[in-house]
């Protein structure tokens, strides 16, 4: 993290960090979308145009439900009124999230020299091969300042008890063996345990970023990518019987459509950070004397900022209902709602009454992993042809989403699309809508002498969908009844966010059609299936909210590596029935690697 306090006077937004600026216009058919706010101070009254003024007031958020609301700046184009967020905040949660990707180069250990820190690889002329150490390992000689430094080549495994045992207790993490059953099989305790989940995730993150890296340098160019991303919720226990409330952190992942290759899942919670540290250096930076974007630490959830948003929740709470009986479109009017009435429309992660602060390491505010994944994924992507993302309906990932590929949005290599489904029908209500599908697409087919396929007669029926399209919420966006593909997602309703008016009806069916969740919700249920810690726990009414079961997590550290572990289980180790892995499909393997090859990778 960069050093800075909030002394002197602050700008009118966050200044721009590292080439990020995300507050703009999130309408991609305003004039002002990713057109930035000033920073200075603009010129007000007659003639403030003339002279320079930009296109946005910004307001700096009212008091209301015993919380100052978020600031925002207001677009004059279209009058949408965009949070403004920290570009500090967006610039490190993105770099905590790609840190597996960075190369540890070995350099110059001279902090006075010029070579420090630059790696033997990065710069010809910098450094000489200097022979080697008594153990055999390379030796170089800094040519600036003649000192030398060695590489250790020393194996993963070394200094890491009972090895032959990895491979075991790997297994059964992964298929959903309890953490006190993976001891007594094994014959390990606690400890051993918990040291072998931290080598076998040291492990798999050095084994993906080899593979990974490949897509950031191009060297695997991709001409398309169907994207689904939605979020997860986690909950950890208590540890102290005295104060027995949860912490509940949310997850979002971004799996592709068409291999299952899952590109990332990133839990809102930074476990190198020191709660008490933080909040000593936020007070003495002033932070709770600012407005929430221009804090020192405006990603992190500090202690003082749990209170008021427990009394928002309770406020919002009143304001959900239970009307999944009501139809699929009465859940999408009411998440508009509820996002319309809250003090910032991009944050849902406000605490409950039941929940509380971590006691280990710090919490991120979840729109902040929103836009630190996206960012993320951007890097990712950049050599990738076109994108398309089925988002699910979040006004925090519909704004992450944009601000990140706003570029490439306007270039039109971009789409992004809102997906809704039905979560509440049963398999006997699914399977009858997925007669009532079939039963549309044979009518529409008698009506036609010759054969048509079934994707081309659905796809018909799309189009008629799109043209009877009418504004929803209070956004006008315009949502599509689409028949769906899967059983999994049998009533369906899809909204193209990124509608320039340049797609013919067919075109838009098309990619309509392909809109869905099911590559990251089948992830997300192969979580629930396969981790023990991570399986949805029984709710108790008696408990008033509070969610107590034994096999979850206690410390949010361990589910984070476990979430990381199981994508790369997941992504290179599970066939399918066509007896490949997600990796095998995309093309970043030729086979289903070996877990052998993974716990002695060497990066």
């Amino acid at each position: 993290m960069s050093v800075s306090t909030n002394s002197g006077s602050k700008p009118r937004v966050p200044v721009e960090v590292e080439g990020m600026q995300v507050n703009f216009c999130k309408n991609p058919n305003c004039m002002n979308f990713g057109v930035p706010a000033s920073t200075e101070k603009q010129p007000r009254g007659p003639g403030a145009q003339a002279r320079g003024r930009d296109s946005y007031r910004v307001t700096s958020g009212s008091y209301s439900n015993n919380r100052q609301g978020a600031p925002a700046i207001i677009c004059l184009k279209c009058k949408e009124a965009p949070p403004i967020k920290s570009n500090q905040g967006v610039y490190e949660e993105k770099t905590r999230i790609s840190s597996y990707l960075k190369v540890a180069e070995p350099s110059c250990q001279n902090p006075n020299c010029s070579n420090f820190d630059i790696g033997v690889s990065e710069s010809k002329g910098k450094y000489r091969r200097h022979s080697t150490t008594a153990a055999g390992s390379p030796r170089f000689l800094c040519l600036a300042c003649k000192k030398t430094f060695s590489i250790n080549v020393s194996k993963p495994a070394k200094n890491h008890l009972l090895p032959h045992k990895n491979s075991e207790v790997f297994s059964m993490l992964v298929n959903a063996v309890p953490m006190r059953r993976i001891c007594k099989i094994s014959g390990i305790n606690q400890k051993t345990l918990y040291d072998k989940i931290r080598f076998i995730h040291r492990q798999t993150m050095a084994f993906v970023a080899r593979r990974e890296r490949r897509l950031l340098t191009g060297e695997l160019p991709l001409d398309k990518l169907y994207l689904s991303v939605d979020r997860q919720d986690h909950m950890v226990n208590w540890t102290n019987r005295k104060d027995k409330r949860q912490t509940q952190f949310h997850a979002l992942g971004t799996a592709d459509n068409v291999s299952s290759y899952v590109f990332g899942i990133h839990l809102n919670y930074d476990p190198s950070l020191d709660p008490g540290m933080i909040g000593r250096d936020a007070r003495e930076a002033g932070d709770h004397d600012v407005k929430a974007p221009f804090r020192r630490y405006a990603r992190l959830w500090l202690q003082a900022d749990y209170a008021p948003a427990i009394a928002e929740k309770a406020i919002m709470s009143e304001i959900r209902q239970d009307g999944g009986h009501l139809g699929l479109q009465h859940s999408i009017n009411q998440t508009y709602k509820e996002a319309l009435a809250r003090t910032d429309v991009e944050s849902f992660d406000l605490p409950a009454e039941y929940t509380r602060f971590p006691t280990k390491g710090m919490q991120v505010h979840a729109e902040y992993t929103l836009y630190g994944h996206f960012f993320f994924l951007r890097d990712m992507f950049k050599h990738v042809g076109k994108l398309r993302f089925f988002l699910d309906q979040e006004s925090g990932i519909r704004a992450a989403c944009l601000a990140a590929f706003q570029d490439r949005v306007v270039a039109r290599e971009c789409d992004a699309f809102y997906v809704s489904i039905n979560k509440t029908m049963t398999n006997d209500q699914k399977q009858r809508a997925m007669r009532e599908v079939r039963a549309q697409v044979d009518k529409l087919a008698r009506e036609y002498p010759y054969d048509i396929s079934d994707t081309s007669l659905r796809r018909m029926l799309i189009e008629r969908a799109v043209q009877m399209k009418k504004p929803v919420g209070p956004w006008k966006d315009m949502w599509v009844d689409v028949l769906s593909r899967i059983k999994s997602e049998p009533e369906k309703k899809v909204c193209h966010l990124t509608d320039f008016n340049d797609y013919d009806d067919g075109h838009l069916a098309a990619l309509m059609d392909k809109a869905s969740l099911h590559g990251i919700d089948r992830f997300f249920a192969q979580i629930r299936n396969s981790l023990s810690l991570l399986s949805r726990a029984p709710s108790s009414a008696s408990n008033t909210g509070r969610i107590w079961y034994q096999r979850n997590a206690y410390n949010p550290e361990i589910v984070a590596m476990l979430l990381d572990i199981y994508r790369v289980n997941y992504n290179y180790l599970e066939v399918g029935d066509d007896k490949k892995t997600p990796a095998m499909r995309l093309g970043l393997a030729r086979s289903k690697v070996r877990l052998t090859d993974v716990l002695t990778f060497e990066a």
